[in-house]
């Protein structure tokens, strides 16, 4: 049995401006990209023609398109609630670092997350249901970033920051773990936070394809600090989510 709850003056007040919101993350995904591929020619082009510039053998700015599965989970701390299942999503997009010098990095980028969340268990007073959230999020980290010195044909890194979220959909499926039916589907923004502040730490490694093309891969722990769960009535306490990024991308 599926129950479906919509309403039409919401659904017009809530949905469609964050559906917009993600056509314009798109937008400046590639406003985004443009500027660093200018950015990113015209530091080789001057690489290229002041050689003797003491700060020539890095870029300034470099590109990155990546594709990063995840491993997501929610961390609830009310009575009563308890995590009973993680999420596989993943994120994708353009991320920039910013060179201070060979060795110190800004990092920073917009990215799109889609399947996040996690599922819940709900046991109280004879009742046991589960909770399963679908969280689709725009991204945008910002971190300190430092890389060694070329070893071979690679280089190590670490990052340390934050990572600003804010969901644009969400899905909340309710299941009645007594009878195995699925009592309610909603596709609405509500009952989940819309923004999420998460501490970003990670490391990993650049492999040297040619030039300046570099293969990345790396671990990224998220680890959330705002309330994502906006149920008092279900959850009295505060529900966090939380995550690991698998990096697979490439540097330009």
């Amino acid at each position: 049995m599926v129950i479906l709850f919509i309403n039409d003056e919401m659904t017009k007040q809530t949905i469609l401006p964050l559906q917009r919101m993600k056509n314009y993350a798109l937008t400046l995904l590639i406003v985004l990209f443009l500027g660093a591929f200018g950015g990113w020619e015209s530091n080789a082009q001057s690489s290229t023609s002041t050689s003797t510039y003491s700060s020539s053998s890095y870029q300034k700015v470099r590109l990155g398109l990546f594709f990063n599965p995840t491993l997501t989970w929610l961390k609830p701390t009310g009575a009563n609630i308890d995590k009973q299942k993680s999420r596989f999503g993943f994120n994708y997009g353009l991320l920039l670092d910013i060179n201070i010098t060979d060795n110190y990095i800004i990092h920073t980028g917009l990215t799109i997350g889609q399947l996040y969340g996690g599922t819940l268990r709900y046991t109280q007073g004879g009742v046991d249901s589960s909770y399963t959230y679908k969280l689709d999020y725009i991204e945008i980290p910002l971190t300190f970033k430092l890389m060694t010195n070329d070893i071979g044909q690679m280089r190590y890194w670490g990052q340390f920051g934050v990572v600003n979220s804010f969901r644009f959909k969400d899905q909340v499926i309710l299941k009645d773990n007594t009878t195995g039916e699925v009592d309610e589907t909603r596709d609405q923004p509500y009952g989940t936070g819309f923004y999420n502040l998460a501490l970003q730490v990670g490391g990993g490694v650049e492999f040297n394809v040619s030039g300046r093309t570099y293969l990345v891969f790396g671990i990224i722990y998220r680890n959330g600090f705002i309330d994502q769960i906006k149920d008092n009535y279900r959850y009295p306490g505060k529900t966090f989510l939380n995550s690991l990024v698998f990096m697979t991308g490439v540097m330009f």
